[in-house]
């Protein structure tokens, strides 16, 4: 398959040997011919080994990229929950704290009274020489309730006790997680430089293949590829249909787009000046912005593909498809059932390109249709 873009290269430069070597045999000739062409393959599948290589630790990356990002969101909802643990103990520790001062002070109120009232009932007692079963009550009365004051005490002095460990043990949870987090940001960090280092490696190598050989041919081994992968997913998805109220049919004109943004590339537009043609929409926004599924459906593929980056291609049922490349991260797995404005992605530049934005298409049976009439507003082109 890469053969013959060498071999053609080869026979430019064999006809040019030719020209130079007029008076050499004809055996001499082509000898000369087949060295040429020979040394010319050779250093052209060593430019593609070399790019296929340089991709592969790009998809590496990128797929590390997606899940370190995934893990520091955790990580932010994780140590979120955290805080608001706290906060939580801290406010029933300091209501606990309050209800204790408050049994304090009750209680205190109550010794006094006890003690000042049991005093005069006692000088009462002496003088009127009432029934001493009265003040036995009475007495009775206030152990009882004294009682009731230091079991109040007690279970309020355990509670803080519980809490303060509660705290203890969430502050230490917290600071796990902010270690964790900056450690995750520090790889993340490097990562994408190292993903940057790739990118500009990938660049300098299709640089130097394109000078012998045909852009379009690239673009259209990639087609190629994404149409094969299409193929198989929509033969394997056959055998889990979709359930929707609603057919993807029906919804043509009432979809919201998957991310909010600026039109970068239209359907049908050339692509960097060549015959082939957009197949979908490129739609630019602020790297990470979240991508929503369009409609109901189920994920059918979500990881890397060359010329589409981090993909998520999503079954809508009758053989329609909607497809999110160039990903930076990937929120969905395969198989997954992702509800109209779910978020499955976040925009990016993944596969090694030069500009973060969203690739979106529609597929039906496999063949590429024309976005935009399927959705209830347009996307600026500012």
């Amino acid at each position: 398959m890469r053969k013959a873009p060498a071999a053609a290269v080869g026979v430019l430069c064999a006809a040019t040997l030719l020209a130079s070597v007029a008076q050499a045999s004809e055996e001499e000739q082509l000898d000369a011919v087949r060295a040429r062409i020979e040394r010319v393959e050779q250093q052209l599948a060593a430019s593609i080994n070399e790019r296929d290589h340089m991709q592969g630790r790009l998809a590496e990356a990128e797929r590390l990229v997606s899940e370190l990002q995934n893990n520091i969101a955790s990580l932010n909802r994780e140590r979120a929950a955290t805080e608001s643990r706290l906060a939580e103990l801290e406010t029933q520790r300091q209501q606990a704290l309050d209800d204790l001062q408050q049994q304090k002070s009750r209680l205190a109120e109550q010794v006094y009274a006890a003690y000042v009232g049991g005093r005069k009932e006692k000088i009462k007692l002496l003088l009127s020489q009432k029934d001493p079963a009265e003040l036995g009550r009475v007495a009775v009365y206030y152990q009882y309730l004294n009682a009731q004051r230091l079991a109040k005490i007690n279970a309020v002095r355990e509670l803080v006790s519980t809490l303060e460990q509660l705290k203890a043990q969430s502050a230490l949870e917290n600071q796990t997680i902010k270690r964790l987090q900056r450690q995750r940001h520090v790889e993340l960090e490097q990562l994408k430089s190292a993903r940057q280092e790739r990118q500009g490696a990938i660049a300098a190598i299709n640089l130097r293949i394109r000078s012998s050989t045909d852009e379009v041919a690239r673009l259209t081994a990639e087609e190629q590829k994404l149409v094969r992968l299409i193929e198989e997913l929509d033969s394997i998805m056959k055998e889990f249909p979709v359930g929707s109220r609603t057919a993807f049919s029906k919804l043509k004109g009432e979809l919201a787009w998957p991310v909010k943004g600026r039109l970068v590339a239209d359907f049908g537009q050339r692509r960097n000046g060549s015959s082939i043609s957009w197949d979908g929409v490129l739609i630019g926004a602020q790297r990470g912005t979240s991508v929503r599924a369009v409609a109901r459906g189920r994920v059918a593929y979500a990881d890397w593909l060359p010329g589409q980056g981090l993909l998520v291609i999503i079954e809508h049922g009758n053989d329609y498809f909607s497809l999110y490349g160039r990903n930076e991260t990937v929120l969905a797995e395969p198989g997954d059932w992702v509800e109209p404005g779910e978020a499955i992605a976040t925009i990016g530049d993944s596969g090694g390109q030069a500009q973060v934005a969203l690739y979106f298409a529609i597929r039906k049976a496999g063949r590429p249709i024309n976005p935009r009439p399927w959705f209830k507003g347009s996307v600026s082109r500012r």
